[in-house]
């Protein structure tokens, strides 16, 4: 049931969907630690599906699906913060978040509100909220932080989009069809 993973110095973190919680592992497989359960509560997830590690703090950003909100927080639950919560289309509300990915530099997240359609970057106190639209089928995000562009996938895998957030255009579809990787 793990959709998505992010890496951390020597560990693994993964979103389980299907479990309700966040799992660290460390590289070679030992280590299991679980964080979460099911619910809407503090230390609560309901089908979280995208997972962003924070190397420079040590949080972890989760875009916990089912509840409609990011949450921020570390294994043991301090830092504890979520944006959202409320299935909406307005500002600070998300419908069916299923990614999200983090600029170390500006502190801006990037995050995939699938059931809108749209990209929102956003700082996790709801700062700066801006929205792109018109990205139906989204289901994935990376924020490449040297480049300054986002890349979104399509769900399947079916297409890869490229571009950069204050355009609000669509720069490049990178064809993901007949592709081989050896």
């Amino acid at each position: 049931g793990v959709l998505q993973l992010a890496l951390g110095p020597d560990v693994i973190y993964f979103a389980d969907i299907y479990g309700d919680r966040i799992l660290k592992y460390n590289v070679d497989g030992t280590g299991r630690i679980a964080f979460g359960s099911k619910g809407s509560g503090y230390g609560q997830f309901l089908d979280p599906e995208g997972i962003f590690y924070d190397s420079e703090t040590g949080y972890i950003y989760i875009a916990d699906t089912g509840n409609h909100r990011i949450v921020r927080t570390k294994m043991d639950g301090t830092g504890w913060m979520t944006l959202g919560g409320q299935q909406g289309s307005g500002v600070g509300q998300f419908y069916i978040p299923t990614d999200v990915s983090f600029d170390f530099s500006t502190g801006y997240l990037y995050i995939v509100d699938c059931g809108n359609s749209r990209i929102v970057k956003t700082k996790i106190d709801g700062a700066g909220w801006a929205t792109m639209d018109g990205f139906s089928g989204i289901r994935k995000i990376f924020y490449d932080t040297k480049m300054d562009y986002i890349y979104l996938n399509y769900e399947w895998g079916s297409k890869i989009v490229k571009t950069k957030f204050e355009t609000l255009e669509k720069v490049t579809n990178l064809n993901t069809s007949n592709t081989s990787f050896s």
